[in-house]
């Protein structure tokens, strides 16, 4: 869902969903950004370039009609980058144009993000405290291996309907033990969960006990496997 700047929210496109993921009533609609083209024309295109590729999907893609072919700029990456960061996007996605299509994790594509921003699991909630309605924060986590090791809480970034809502995903949960193979100590009480929800946060930086500093809530992410979650590090380029 793109805002009124045309720039993607992902927090638009989870208010469009109920609590079950399913699409709610409304009006407004969504765009569908098409980036790649792996069957085309009769044949598999996987192996051809990146750049033919999107020649060849950029050809079948009919204006107008809710779907937006995904431009690229070519050789001016770090230009780009700083757009991105002006317009307060997440960042860019670098590509080697002779790239063939890769089922997997490689660095022939690079997310170059303009802010720290992942995903965590969410281990558990606290209790509000004074007016507040919900709940007072998510305690989040990341893996390491098979253990899920505990970065800190994130308090900001709700509405009432969000503290509300998200609550009822993580009641049914609720479990009498902490899935953190080191659970946070609380300002207050602690409510663990099955570790089946992932939220995304922005933040300023990981402190030096590996603690997340000032995280704010971004938007629950259906997409993301739990178990796939683990602390994201900077790599050169």
């Amino acid at each position: 869902m793109l805002d009124a700047d045309g720039r993607p929210s992902f927090q638009a496109l989870q208010n469009r969903m109920d609590r079950y993921g399913r699409t709610a009533k409304t009006e407004r609609h969504v765009t569908y950004v098409a980036f790649d083209l792996l069957y085309g024309n009769g044949r598999d295109l996987r192996k051809e370039p990146l750049g033919e590729r999107k020649a060849a999907l950029e050809a079948i893609i009919v204006p107008d009609r809710d779907v937006l072919y995904s431009k690229h700029v070519v050789g001016r990456g770090k230009d780009l980058y700083e757009v991105a960061r002006a317009r307060g996007l997440e960042g860019i996605v670098a590509k080697r144009a002779d790239s063939t299509y890769q089922e997997r994790r490689s660095r022939e594509w690079l997310k170059i993000k303009a802010v720290r921003r992942q995903e965590f699991v969410i281990g558990g909630w606290t209790e509000p405290r004074k007016s507040r309605t919900g709940f007072g924060a998510l305690l989040l986590g990341v893996y390491d291996g098979d253990d899920l090791v505990s970065v800190g809480s994130v308090g900001t970034g709700f509405d009432n309907r969000l503290l509300t809502e998200i609550l009822a995903r993580l009641q049914p949960l609720e479990r009498k033990t902490p899935a953190f193979a080191n659970p946070p100590t609380t300002d207050t009480p602690a409510h663990w969960v099955q570790p089946k929800l992932v939220a995304e946060a922005g933040f300023a930086e990981w402190t030096d006990d590996d603690q997340l500093r000032h995280p704010t809530f971004v938007a629950l992410r259906v997409d993301k496997d739990p178990r796939e979650v683990v602390r994201e590090m900077p790599k050169r380029t």
